[in-house]
């Protein structure tokens, strides 16, 4: 339906006006096949609900709206977006395997061991030997880009037993270590191809999307004027 200022498109109770500014002169051809597939394509963008609540409201709708409303509501797109953050989170994965890890622990160990008659005569009547062991343990692990490995490690040990009348003995120890592999795992192409690979998925998500972005405009503009061409 033409009026004076604008262009009208009546589906179903609820009407889509668009401004007759955004019509390019000479456009008059008729375009049957168009008109059904516009048709659709319109219908998809009324809010849900427009049908129930909005009998009888008029939705003006330029050509950017209508392509705002396209990119709200197109599901591959919306899927689409989230591949850009997954492919991130597949950066960081691959980027901790070089970060410093610190460790830690601590045990303590009691046994208790029992003596045959004969050795019970020799350690005079005692009938088992009791020993309780700790260890504790601690430190920073963690591997460079070009695969060296390296610990810092503080280790303690203390021991108690019966013999000693369970007077603890004490051993410590402290030491760096470092691991360089010279043929399999050396250099910095070798370790880090797995995180060239992660960005390269991540910049390929990201043309993806913006692919999809302007395809998916691109098409509703075409249709958008062949919507005018068919009115």
């Amino acid at each position: 339906e033409v009026l004076t200022s604008v262009f009208r498109l009546t589906l179903k109770g609820a009407a889509i006006i668009i401004p007759l500014s955004h019509l390019p002169k000479g456009l008059c051809r008729m375009c049957n096949y168009a008109k059904t597939a516009i048709t659709v394509v319109l219908l998809a963008l009324l809010p849900a609900g427009a049908n129930a609540q909005g009998q009888g409201k008029e939705m003006f709708l330029s050509l950017k709206d209508g392509a705002v409303l396209v990119l709200e509501n197109n599901l591959d797109i919306t899927i689409e977006r989230v591949s850009p953050e997954i492919a991130e989170a597949g950066i960081l994965v691959e980027e901790g395997a070089f970060d410093v890890s610190l460790f830690g622990s601590m045990q303590r160990q009691d046994v208790m061991t029992p003596l045959s008659a004969r050795e019970s005569v020799s350690f005079g009547g005692l009938g088992t030997l009791d020993s309780t062991a700790y260890s504790l343990e601690t430190g920073v692990t963690g591997k460079s880009r070009y695969g060296t490995e390296y610990t810092l490690e503080v280790r303690n040990d203390w021991t108690s037993e019966t013999l000693n009348n369970f007077n603890y003995e004490y051993h410590s120890f402290t030491g760096f270590t470092v691991t360089q592999p010279l043929l399999k795992g050396f250099g910095e192409d070798s370790n880090i191809a797995e995180l060239k690979v992660a960005r390269k998925d991540r910049d390929i998500s990201v043309h993806r999307l913006k692919q999809n972005i302007l395809d998916t405009v691109a098409e509703f503009g075409l249709k958008f004027w062949d919507l005018v061409r068919v009115r």
